[in-house]
């Protein structure tokens, strides 16, 4: 429980910063081994034209799980609760590499079809274990979103 406590209140704070931080100079580095590692789902956020948040869903509403390897494999799998009460679901798997504060998934194989051979990428914003993914690049008629993740826990 407390352990849960202590997460909720570094999440808070975390999305408080990517907030107000998001393309700054003080955005934290990610580097290759701290990406490295499998990620859960905390929360969904779409955001309006000026980064603002129009609209968040928190686990386990959205759940997902987001994978990094050393070899520069990645795969994510996400069920998010979306505005309107939908829900989507978003399945992809390829490769990655980070520039600065920019990773760029390589698309190999996808739920989506259109994406297949696309390059996604996604601003980096990290701080311990809580990782921020904003989308750089949004489909067309689509609204950006951010991901945050926790670093999911060892055999889980």
């Amino acid at each position: 429980m407390t352990t849960n406590l202590a997460r909720r209140g570094v999440l808070a704070a975390m999305v408080a910063g990517a907030v107000s931080t998001v393309g700054a100079a003080t955005a934290f580095a990610a580097t290759k081994p701290t990406l490295v590692s499998t990620w859960d789902l905390a929360v969904y956020q779409v955001l309006g034209p000026n980064g603002e948040v129009t609209y968040e869903s928190r686990a386990p509403q959205s759940r997902g799980r987001l994978t990094y390897t050393a070899e520069h494999a990645m795969s994510a799998v996400l069920e998010l609760a979306a505005p309107g009460g939908t829900r989507k679901v978003v399945a992809y798997a390829g490769t990655w590499t980070l520039a600065g504060d920019v990773v760029s998934h390589s698309v190999l194989t996808s739920l989506e079809a259109s994406w297949v051979g696309t390059v996604h990428r996604r601003q980096v914003l990290l701080q311990g274990d809580v990782l921020s993914l904003t989308v750089l690049d949004p489909a067309p008629g689509q609204a950006p979103s951010r991901l945050i993740w926790h670093r999911a826990a060892p055999n889980h």
